[in-house]
């Protein structure tokens, strides 16, 4: 039998050396939380607050902004605790996917974690409710997909005499794909799906 846990930890391994960023950029971690239910591995999911200013009722993972002298990794256990009120103890990181750049000046760094307890606590300010979806549902269902495109907008003061071309200069349009899974009432979508998709993907194959 394929022993769930060691291979999450062979694919995706944590590594001790930083990666350095620009000061200006914005470091946040996320968790993606596992429980053994019944035997069975989910994915547990928070959905945010209706009184949060952004994306409140979204679906996310537990997660957060990167503090001063603090290593992500730190963040994605402390974002967990203090959202669904498990003790730190309880909370075992047995992977990490590589970082990821959503958009300018921000990076997400995810890590995977076993949750050992259940007896959960949430914080309501952050989260108004949780639930738990089997990970073979993500080996078995292809998310519906959809893109955004980025597109480069100069100001209005953008000195075009000092570049080749002017203002006929054709900056580049980056499209980026958007993934949305359904579960029941629920909405996966978002830098959650994302997270999720290349996380069930890659074990897919191992397990």
């Amino acid at each position: 039998m394929i022993d769930f846990e060691k291979s999450i930890e062979t694919l995706f391994p944590v590594f001790e050396k930083e990666i350095e960023f620009l000061q200006e950029y914005k470091e946040y971690s996320v968790t993606v939380p596992l429980i053994n239910i019944s035997g069975r591995y989910h994915v547990l999911f928070e959905l945010r607050s209706q009184s949060l200013y952004e994306q409140p009722g979204e679906v996310c993972f537990p997660g957060g902004r990167v503090e001063k002298d603090e290593y992500p990794i730190q963040a994605a256990v402390r974002e967990t605790y203090e959202e669904l009120g498990i003790k730190p103890e309880d909370i075992r990181i047995i992977g990490r996917m590589k970082p990821w750049i959503p958009q300018f000046m921000s990076v997400i760094h995810p890590f995977i974690a076993i949750l050992k307890k259940d007896d959960f606590r949430i914080s309501p300010m952050e989260v108004e409710d949780i639930f738990c979806v089997p990970v073979d549902y993500f080996f078995n269902t292809v998310p519906k997909e959809a893109y955004t495109e980025i597109v480069v907008k100069p100001s209005e003061n953008f000195p075009y005499h000092l570049i080749q071309a002017g203002r006929d200069y054709k900056w580049r349009t980056v499209s980026m794909p958007v993934y949305f899974y359904i579960y029941k009432d629920r909405i996966i979508w978002g830098l959650t799906a994302f997270i999720i998709k290349i996380f069930s993907q890659k074990l897919k194959d191992e397990v």
